[in-house]
């Protein structure tokens, strides 16, 4: 086979290779808000989770919940996402990350997404993430309000 035929093969080899769908990634940020949702949502303040990062089996999401805000670590385990800690600005580090049990490599590239989905809002609300004060480890059962 020619060098060229064989160029167009693989391409269309890998143009034809499954790839992750849009929706599934829609599906995990729609999990990971319903999960903070349910987490922290009161009937008078509801959290609002913008921007919500994936990698691998951890996620990071800034919230907004009234006048408050701050970010979230969440783990899917079992597939079910879960918040294991909150946080301000805190968070945006990846020894915090490493610290809270997130392999070095996945807390990397978590960090560098974040900072990456913030670079496109407004300022205002990159400063509502920072407002949380001390980071909060949360369990799984833990149902409490921000």
């Amino acid at each position: 086979m020619k060098p060229f035929f064989k160029a167009i093969t693989a391409l269309l080899f890998v143009c034809a290779a499954p790839v992750p769908s849009l929706a599934n990634a829609a599906d995990e940020t729609q999990d990971i808000r319903s999960s903070i949702g349910h987490t922290f949502d009161r009937p008078d303040a509801v959290v609002v989770s913008d921007p919500v990062v994936v990698e691998n089996e951890y996620a990071l999401a800034g919230w907004i919940q009234g006048e408050k805000g701050g970010r979230a670590l969440l783990h899917k385990k079992n597939g079910q996402w879960s918040v294991m800690l909150c946080s301000g600005d805190g968070i945006k580090k990846t020894k915090t990350l490493v610290n809270a049990g997130v392999p070095q490599s996945t807390a990397e590239v978590l960090v560098g997404k974040l900072a990456q989905a913030e670079s496109g809002l407004p300022s205002s609300q990159v400063k509502m993430f920072g407002l949380f004060g001390s980071q909060q480890i949360l369990h799984h059962e833990q149902n409490g309000h921000h």
